[in-house]
């Protein structure tokens, strides 16, 4: 239950803080490639920097596979504990997972949903045009450098920050804030899970159906004509069941089946991976270089002209609106058939 106290969007970001002796790290926030690192012997673990063995009802699987309302119990064993089962491959650690199995009554029904905004830690403030310009006059007057702007530029620029300046003179003199236009301040995401669990003398089940929805803070800027997104997205659409049944009192079968659907979207472009690339442009283009576009008209058509110089030509604007966007598809499926045969009438305790 302590894990469905945070929304998260798999298990490994769930249990970050939960668990003792248990270090978790998330690498990236892009949506649907944020699984967090885990470390049980710290950040000095075997064969350098290794991740735990994690077994999902004795089967290696990852954490990202399993939806967090599956879980029933989750063992972490550590040292000698756990290289004594597993030998080397339990060196840096072995977290047991067990999911939910159904129990003789009643069939009982729950519902969990959860809705959050994700927001940066903390957000750049763009300096405006009139002073970054007023800091690069005092830089090259400092290096005794000429002057690159004269009075009359600066104060034009000044009433750009104003709002004072008609639509074809901002052009000249533009004034933007790079982050505002290519961020949004909250990225939304939902999650929702039902689930079935119940059964009788001779059968029981639980069975869970998951929707997981994640954006991204980069807006939409794609010019596609269908209208498709190139903001970052994922979608995961999950299913789980779990049967035992009792053919004798010696004799039970286990079929445990789970399938997830996953879809990621962004803008096509090689900065998909991280968007570190856009952010390097958001920091390095100034505000008063070039506007974001221009339209004009093209006989009864009207264009959209990105802004740009020859010494700096990558629009981050123009490149994430032209690039289009890209779609993404991930089918898993998992069946588990298990037999338990009690032998005791063999041996006592096999």
């Amino acid at each position: 239950k302590e894990l469905l106290t945070s929304p998260a969007a798999n298990v490994s970001q769930a249990i970050s803080g939960k668990i003792s002796g248990v270090i978790t790290s998330q690498t990236s926030g892009a949506p649907g490639s944020d699984d967090t690192q885990i470390y049980i012997r710290g950040r000095a673990t075997f064969a350098g920097d290794g991740q735990p063995l994690i077994l999902v009802d004795g089967i290696e699987r990852s954490f990202s596979q399993i939806a967090p309302d599956d879980i029933e119990s989750i063992s972490v064993l550590k040292d000698a504990s756990a290289t004594a089962v597993y030998g080397v491959r339990g060196a840096n650690g072995v977290m047991l997972i067990t999911t939910k199995r159904g129990r003789e009554q009643k069939p009982e029904v729950n519902l969990t949903a959860s809705w959050q905004l994700q927001s940066p830690t903390r957000k750049d403030t763009y300096l405006d045009s009139y002073q970054s310009v007023l800091l690069l006059e005092e830089a090259l007057k400092n290096d005794g450098l000429p002057s690159q702007f004269s009075d009359d530029d600066i104060e034009m620029f000044h009433k750009s920050v104003a709002g004072q300046l008609t639509s074809t003179d901002s052009m000249f003199y533009p004034n933007v804030n790079w982050y505002d236009e290519v961020l949004d301040n909250h990225a939304p995401a939902q999650r929702y899970n039902v689930s079935i669990r119940g059964g009788t003398k001779r059968m029981r089940y639980y069975t869970s159906v998951e929707y997981y929805n994640q954006k991204g803070l980069v807006k939409d800027l794609s010019n596609d004509e269908y209208n498709n997104s190139s903001s970052p997205s994922f979608t995961r659409y999950g299913f789980r069941a779990n049967m035992d049944l009792f053919m004798t009192k010696d004799l039970t079968l286990s079929i445990n089946f789970g399938t997830r659907f996953e879809e990621r979207g962004g803008p096509n472009s090689n900065e998909r991976a991280d968007y570190s690339e856009i952010f390097y442009e958001l920091n390095h283009t100034p505000g008063w270089l070039f506007p974001v576009k221009q339209t004009v008209r093209n006989g009864e058509k009207t264009q959209t002209i990105y802004g740009g110089t020859s010494q700096y030509q990558n629009n981050i604007v123009g490149r994430l609106a032209e690039a289009g966007y890209y779609r993404q598809t991930n089918t898993i499926n998992e069946t588990n058939f298990i037999v338990d045969y009690k032998m005791d009438w063999l041996t006592k305790g096999l």
